[in-house]
């Protein structure tokens, strides 16, 4: 089944990319960005920043920056390569954050935003089945060729002794080519391979002048490890850890996630994540406290779980049900370049926070918008109408990873899921049902833009009447980010 928007109304703009449309997002437990001005001919302590504004964002390198010499301005979340260091621009748009090194400038792909496997260690050689000598190129994407040898029994690949010989092998010599152990055959015409290859050709080491040996690897390609404060990678040959960044403290380091935390949250703050109560440490990150068994015992203002539900005094009946509503075309501001958000929303639902919409570890993901009787009644149980509205370009932007966090379970019945549709954005619905102690329905729609999706945005309407299904698709007709 597919939800089909009507939108009654035709917004200013031809097309959704005209307007910059973005998609919606967001609920329960994850309730702005600008511009850096370019500083005008201004002598600032003796120097003359007109030298500084001039400056190409592509040009300022971070040393540059550090010493004041040059600015970084960089669209926020931009990938690209500075060499063989694939990096990304910060939510600030202010500096380049590192997100992996890579093995040479030709492996670093800005766009899959991945670097590359290299074909080849740095000054491998080998030799090929009619004796060619092959070393490894300064990119590591191929082996070039050095020079024929009169066969394979005249070529030497071991490191040190690279060349064509002068004579043909040794009956019985073993030598390693590349990852590959090989032994010279009794009629010293050329090699044959023994056993497995290595792991890698660095693991591949000479135990004398003829009895080569593999050497466990010290680690997985790839792998991640912290030692304190600092993230390190498996080198591809699997040789060592390389240093990757050092992040700010031994608690930031995020092997799995193979990254530095940010400090975000100010140190003794509190969250709820579902159930568990976690707080901010020292380091700036959250770290779990207590599991209080389920969502209505975790409160982020009390240093434990509570031991009974907060009373909930039910709402004056005249919120739930009574007269048709009223509606009013209502806007919010742009955030971090998004917005400003645009809906209609029934008159008589007077309390309004426009708070930008943040993360649970308090970065600022995009606009939002709350519109009900009583807007913090509406975001903490469900149990009287109103709606919730947001959007962000931050990752990630598939519609099924945003929809998880907005799970109202244990709050609310799962109910119906469908597809969401209409000119502007396409996504899914996710009903609930049995909301609070007014039984309420819920319905969540999570959706990317049309054109371009590069955007989520996230609808929450909760409805106790008829007349607020009234409202609901009022919203859903109407609801737009510029």
């Amino acid at each position: 089944m597919v939800i089909e928007g009507r939108r009654q109304r035709v917004r200013s703009g031809a097309t959704a990319a005209a307007r910059g449309v973005v998609p919606l997002l967001g609920i329960v437990g994850v309730l702005g960005g600008g511009c850096l001005d370019v500083i005008g001919d201004v002598d600032v302590d003796g120097t003359n920043t007109a030298f500084l504004s001039s400056r190409a964002a592509e040009d300022c390198s971070d040393a540059d920056a550090a010493a004041g010499l040059c600015v970084v301005r960089c669209e926020p979340n931009q990938t690209r390569c500075s060499d063989n260091l694939l990096q990304r621009c910060n939510e600030q748009g202010n500096a380049w954050a590192l997100l992996d090194q890579c093995g040479s400038a030709a492996l670093c792909d800005e766009v899959a935003v991945s670097c590359g496997t290299p074909v080849c260690a740095p000054r491998e050689h080998r030799c090929t089945a009619a004796g060619v000598l092959e070393a490894c190129s300064a990119d590591r994407t191929r082996f070039e060729e050095l020079e024929a040898c009169r066969s394979a029994a005249f070529c030497s690949p071991v490191a040190g002794r690279e060349g064509c010989l002068g004579t043909a092998c040794r009956a019985g010599r073993e030598q390693c080519n590349g990852p590959q152990i090989e032994r010279c055959r009794e009629d010293r015409s050329g090699f044959d391979k023994v056993g497995e290859p290595c792991a890698s050709a660095a693991l591949c080491r000479e135990g004398g002048m003829e009895f080569p040996v593999c050497v466990p690897p010290a680690c997985a390609p790839g792998q991640f490890a912290c030692e304190g404060a600092v993230l390190s990678r498996c080198s591809e040959d699997a040789v060592r850890y390389v240093p990757i960044a050092e992040c700010a403290s031994a608690a930031a380091c995020d092997a799995a996630g193979q990254r530095c935390v940010a400090s975000d949250c100010t140190p003794g703050a509190q969250i709820c994540r579902a159930a568990v109560l976690e707080r901010c440490t020292d380091a700036g990150v959250f770290a779990p406290v207590a599991d209080c068994r389920s969502p209505e015992l975790c409160d982020p203002n009390a240093m434990a779980c509570l031991a009974a539900p907060p009373v909930v005094t039910p709402p004056d009946p005249s919120v739930l049900d009574g007269a048709a509503y009223r509606f009013q075309d209502v806007t919010q501001a742009a955030v971090l370049g998004l917005g400003p958000l645009q809906l209609d929303v029934p008159a008589e639902w007077t309390d309004i926070d426009q708070r930008p919409w943040t993360s649970a570890t308090g970065t600022t993901l995009g606009p939002r918008f709350i519109a009900s009787r009583d807007a913090a009644r509406f975001s903490l149980s469900f149990d009287i109408p109103g709606v919730y509205f947001a959007a962000t370009s931050v990752a990630p932007l598939d519609v099924e990873s945003r929809m998880a966090e907005f799970d109202l379970t244990g709050r609310c019945t799962l109910g119906t899921s469908s597809s969401y549709s209409d000119e502007l954005y396409v996504g899914r619905v996710q009903n609930w049902t049995n909301c609070g102690p007014t039984a309420a329905r819920t319905a969540v729609v999570v959706a990317n833009d049309r054109e371009e999706g590069r955007l989520v945005t996230v609808v929450i309407v909760t409805m106790t009447a008829a007349r607020d299904d009234d409202a609901r698709e009022q919203i859903w007709d109407s609801f737009e980010v510029h």
